[in-house]
């Protein structure tokens, strides 16, 4: 038995019909089961994020419960199109590897416990205004340190998109023209490619769900493309998103929202 969270609910600030979204959760307190017939129940922790204050003064030192991570303190944050933000690379003399990233701040609840009895839950809706000569990422890190999977030394799954290959994932360039799920357990990424095209301007739902086994199910637009293997590193996970240029010209993501939960055995 589950009930719906409406991200409309939520005062999106602005966000059109194409940024919200609906997730199916167990209502607070409420029993629901996996696959092997134990009892869970899922807490929706409200940590979400939709950007209502930026553009501010805020932006300076980070959004409401994201910090700014960047490569050279002159990356932009401003607010988006179609509603939340779009984060670009550095300003002036944008420069090959220059990133921009916002990673989850503990005190507000977008660090996530994963143990025996604690289960991340990661949702994101993102777009790319072009895809030529970028590295993006979106997902969960015990240690988001940067757009690229493998330079996060501790556990992690993320969505990548590495077109020219940049980030070395062992994929096809063809297998490269898709959105990739990664996943990094003892520092060692596993690289695996969907059929969901990389599309300009295109909005694409992102979510991470870990289960039971501590395994994290990767979903794109509702629909599971990847199941990766049993995470070995407890502790907090972050959610992060990123962008990085990887030619001497700035690049750009725009991120509809940030949500984190957990299921809790």
């Amino acid at each position: 038995m589950s009930t719906v969270v409406d991200f409309r609910s939520s005062n999106l600030n602005g966000v059109d019909d194409a940024f919200r979204d609906k997730v199916s959760v167990p209502r607070y307190g409420e029993v629901a089961w996996d696959s092997k017939g134990r009892g869970f129940s899922h807490r929706y922790t409200e940590a979400i994020d939709n950007f209502e204050l930026v553009p501010a003064a805020t932006v300076a030192a980070g959004t409401s419960k994201l910090t700014i991570m960047t490569g050279t303190g002159t990356e932009v944050i401003a607010r988006a199109v179609k509603g939340g933000i779009r984060l670009t690379t550095q300003a002036s003399t944008p420069a090959d590897t220059n990133d921009c990233m916002l990673a989850g701040v503990a005190t507000t609840g977008h660090d996530v416990l994963l143990n025996d009895n604690s289960m991340p839950w990661f949702h994101t809706a993102v777009s790319l205004p072009a895809i030529a000569t970028v590295i993006a990422a979106a997902g969960l890190s015990v240690e988001p340190d940067s757009v690229r999977p493998a330079d996060n030394t501790a556990d992690g799954a993320t969505f990548l998109a590495d077109p020219a290959n940049d980030a070395a994932t062992g994929l096809t360039a063809a297998q490269l023209l898709n959105w990739v799920c990664v996943q990094t357990v003892a520092s060692v990424e596993t690289y695996t490619a969907t059929t969901i095209p990389l599309t300009v301007d295109a909005l694409v739902d992102f979510r991470i769900q870990f289960n039971s086994e501590r395994k994290p199910l990767f979903y794109i637009n509702g629909d599971l493309v990847a199941t990766g293997v049993a995470a070995t590193t407890g502790g907090s996970w972050h959610s992060y998103v990123g962008i990085e240029t990887t030619a001497a010209s700035q690049a750009s993501l725009d991120v509809g929202f940030i949500a984190v939960s957990r299921a809790i055995y």
